[in-house]
């Protein structure tokens, strides 16, 4: 799914209603049955009466029209039109219009009167900017949001948060929502750490689209569905054996922290990999043949760390860097492998601190390598950021330099590669667990094994990591429960659900 940015969206609205032969007032109204649908299916959020808070463009007219249906079926509305301007857009005035042959209640509020009081019980519809909004708003405008932010009640709003820029960074007051609801397409800002914070739980509303609707719009930003992924998933054949999905070697740990091989060796052989091995220190190989018969072990020389990263035997992919440590003598092994490497491997954890200690050796790295950062390993490998728009742009750079996948690990995980920026939509909070990020590590090896390429092994692998958290939810754990090896156990549910 594609993420356009304010002018894209623009014109995705006009090549809309050119093929399907609606005016404006149409499409605004059939935007707001979306969201009047969605706010009477979640009639659990407690509310008797709805302040629908609407500026004076065509938010504000999609904020009119929610509330002409809202009081068609039956509830109590009240109009809050924030008058920032005189000048009403057309299909603003369209629908002001219809309000002022209702009863509906309405108050206007300015800079002068900027008096607020809203119905006990009742739901605060945010309906002042959209996604056009380019530059910040007034002051008082601004102290409106504060106010709004500051009250008990649930705040919808529609399209973007008012005062939330589609396509960069924030820098001043915005409302802060429980709930989103945004026509289309999800905006850039909705999905990065610093502005997607003020969105609250998303969801997408249907005008009815095709792929011919904005075939001509092109972005270098996507969101993964469930349809994206299904596509690459390789089916397995009958007549198949082990060698046919390949030969994973997991490559790490240190002494306190074989677990994380162990979490990432178990990932790797529960998703899919034909054939496992590890490489670590003598101290991993009693847990490893304890704890995890299937996996074949080598040991280093050294019992606490890796001094000499040289496996007998070839590998149909390598990950590494979980649990290895920083020792002088396992840097120098890391260099030593990396000299001796074509393939792309997959690099996580100390692997990339490392690297980002002796950034000569980044030459060594693979071309289609996957990097695996979470955002301070990333700011070590590439350097500070002013935004998560910056931080961005930075990310392509670096990995249309060295022309590797670099996957920034979080919620909305983005995949960054020279062509664009895929985000995934799958995971929860509970992800935020020690021992997560080498669970995906040795999903995306066992991917890499199977043939998958690494762009498509990233997708893959961070929506199906996403899905087993999201089903571990929904079966017994929370958040705050979940565990690393939780993530593990339900990747087969997780795979299962895509056959559905």
């Amino acid at each position: 799914m594609k993420i356009l940015d304010a002018e894209q969206l623009g014109l995705f609205d006009e090549n809309l209603m050119k093929r399907q032969q609606i005016t404006s007032e149409k499409l605004m109204w059939r935007a707001a049955s979306g969201c009047v649908a969605w706010l009477l299916q979640h009639d659990t959020l407690g509310y008797s009466a709805f302040d629908i808070f609407c500026g004076t463009g065509n938010n504000g007219g999609d904020g009119l029209s929610i509330g002409l249906q809202l009081h068609r079926h039956g509830y109590c509305v009240r109009l809050h039109i924030v008058a920032f301007s005189q000048n009403y857009s057309a299909d603003f005035t369209h629908y002001f219009k219809q309000v002022a042959e209702t009863d509906i209640t309405v108050s206007y509020i300015t800079e002068k009167d900027r008096n607020v009081s809203l119905a006990n019980g009742s739901l605060v519809i945010d309906a002042i900017f959209g996604y056009g909004l380019n530059r910040p708003p007034e002051s008082w405008v601004q102290h409106l949001f504060e106010y709004i932010n500051r009250t008990a009640a649930c705040v919808v709003s529609i399209d973007l948060p008012s005062g939330l820029f589609a396509h960069k960074n924030l820098t001043h007051t915005c409302i802060c929502a429980h709930y989103t609801l945004t026509f289309a397409f999800p905006k850039l800002s909705m999905l990065l750490p610093e502005t997607g914070k003020f969105v609250g739980k998303w969801q997408l509303i249907s005008l009815y689209e095709t792929p011919a609707d904005h075939s001509d719009l092109q972005s270098d930003f996507h969101l993964l569905t469930s349809e994206n992924v299904l596509k690459l998933r390789k089916l397995r054949p009958v007549f198949s054996h082990k060698g046919t999905y390949g030969h994973a070697l997991i490559a790490g740990g240190s002494y306190g922290k074989i677990g994380a091989v162990l979490l990432a060796a178990r990932a790797a052989l529960k998703s899919g990999c034909g054939l496992v091995s590890v490489y670590v220190p003598k101290c991993g190989y009693l847990p490893f043949q304890t704890a995890l018969q299937e996996v074949m072990v080598e040991t280093d020389a050294e019992k606490e760390f890796i001094s000499n990263l040289a496996p007998k035997t070839s590998f149909s992919s390598v990950g590494l860097g979980m649990g290895l440590g920083l020792h002088t003598k396992t840097a120098d092994a890391l260099c030593q492998f990396l000299k001796n490497q074509t393939k792309p491997l997959v690099i996580d954890a100390d692997g990339l601190n490392i690297l980002s200690k002796h950034p000569e050796w980044l030459a060594l790295v693979p071309k289609n390598s996957l990097l695996t950062p979470h955002p301070k390993e990333l700011e070590r490998l590439i350097g500070s950021w002013v935004d998560d728009f910056e931080k961005l742009s930075k990310s392509r750079d670096f990995a249309k330099k060295h022309q590797w996948v670099i996957l920034i690990k979080g919620a909305h995980t983005a995949i960054v590669d020279k062509n664009g920026v895929w985000f995934n939509h799958t995971g929860n909070s509970g992800m935020a667990t020690a021992g997560s990020g080498d669970v995906l590590a040795g999903i995306l090896t066992s991917l890499l094994a199977q043939g998958y390429q690494t762009l498509d092994a990233a997708k893959l692998g961070v929506w199906i990591h996403g899905l087993a958290a999201d089903i571990a939810i929904q079966e017994n754990e929370s958040p705050e429960s979940l565990s690393a090896s939780d993530i593990i156990n339900h990747l087969g549910k997780a795979f299962n659900s895509m056959n559905d």
